[in-house]
């Protein structure tokens, strides 16, 4: 039987123009009537920073319901002047898991725990980010994908750095699994992640339980292994596990079009030199890799025959293991089809790898990347 979620009307929109995302998310935000509930990795102090904490001020003071969780790794140490002006405003801002030297942001911790436990706990807690990008207003409209609070995203003539991503926009009566899953971070019941069970068919892939992480991790895997014609992956961060390796190189030995979308350059300077290292066995099967060269390519999508997702998690150990990520099947055909066709358009700006693309690689960058692989675990 299906739940009222799954049967309410879903509107989406998808973005890869970092510029139109942020002018849709603040002229939603600006409507906004009831509660604005927003949780990303990193919340930058930039001109797109100021004009985001200035929204959400304003919301605020009009008497909507204001919650800011940014993460306490991937934004800036100097964030907690901005986080105290949403606070005077009447909303309300906490830190994922802060960093025990910045003793500055405890006050703002979303664990409340006393310095003895936040200490004993530091090394689980140290490698545990939330990072999520979600904005979800009157608990009917959410924001996801890859875009954090920052300029780095905006094209270069506009300030930025000009990084390549994919985020969309759901309209939908009921964000019910976004929601519990904000409130489990915002609140942060325990030290250890939830083992509570819960649904893992619906339009949202979350996983800040163990049980979501395997489920979800098996739902790829599992469309992966029933693909027909394409898989389509464009990933930020490729340092996959054993089971997801091995189900692209099956799919492309039995005939499926299997095509990764990686950057050639990345912010991690050492990335593209340890995703090479799995570049032989995949070429060799018979799976294309293509390498963005126009900027920075920071997106996280996957096109399986006819069912894609958006999102921000990356096929690493992170995202796997540690990260709370969180993923949207799209659920509208028309943007299955605009997304094979942002894909189409980045093969013009990326250049295909032979089978010697890793051994052409310096002796130094594989060195580099051979030393990155073994400490997989934390990244």
């Amino acid at each position: 039987m299906s739940s009222a979620t799954d049967t309410a009307p879903v509107k989406e929109r998808l973005f890869t123009v970092a510029n139109q995302y942020f002018e849709g998310l603040l002229t939603d935000i600006a409507h906004a009537q009831k509660s604005i509930d927003m949780e990303v990795y990193i919340f930058a102090e930039d001109a797109i920073g100021q004009r985001l904490i200035s929204a959400l001020c304003a919301a605020a003071e009009r008497g909507v319901s204001v919650r800011l969780l940014v993460d306490g790794a991937g934004s800036p140490w100097t964030i907690t002047a901005l986080l105290q002006q949403l606070r005077k405003a009447g909303g309300e801002a906490r830190v994922y898991h802060p960093m025990p030297w910045r003793f500055w942001q405890w006050a703002l911790a979303a664990n409340r725990y006393a310095l003895p436990l936040r200490l004993m706990h530091f090394f689980s807690w140290v490698n545990r980010r939330n990072h999520r990008k979600v904005t979800m207003i009157d608990h009917r409209i959410a924001w996801l994908g890859s875009l954090n609070i920052t300029a780095d995203h905006l094209a270069l003539d506009e300030g930025g750095k000009g990084w390549r991503d994919t985020a969309l926009r759901v309209q939908s009566k009921n964000c019910v699994e976004l929601k519990r899953a904000f409130l489990q971070a915002w609140q942060h019941p325990s030290v250890k992640p939830s083992r509570a069970k819960k649904p893992v068919s619906g339009q949202f892939m979350l996983n800040y339980s163990r049980y979501l992480r395997r489920m979800q991790h098996k739902r790829v895997l599992r469309h992966i292994g029933r693909s027909k014609q394409r898989i389509w992956v464009t990933n930020a961060y490729f340092m996959p596990d054993a089971k997801l390796l091995r189900g692209l190189r099956y799919a492309a030995k039995r005939g499926v079009d299997v095509r990764l979308m990686l950057p050639a350059h990345s912010d991690i300077f050492f990335m593209p030199w340890a995703s090479s290292h799995f570049y032989r066995e995949l070429l060799e099967d018979g799976v294309r890799i293509f390498e963005y060269q126009t900027g920075m390519l920071h997106a996280k999508t996957l096109l399986i025959d006819h069912w894609g997702t958006v999102g921000s998690s990356n096929l690493n150990q992170r995202s796997l293991r540690h990260d709370l990520e969180v993923d949207a099947v799209l659920t509208c055909k028309d943007n299955v089809e605009t997304l094979s066709k942002h894909f189409q358009n980045d093969l013009k700006h990326a250049k295909e790898v032979g089978r010697g693309g890793y051994i052409k690689l310096a002796l130094w960058k594989r060195l580099i990347g051979r030393v990155a692989l073994l400490l997989r675990y934390w990244m």
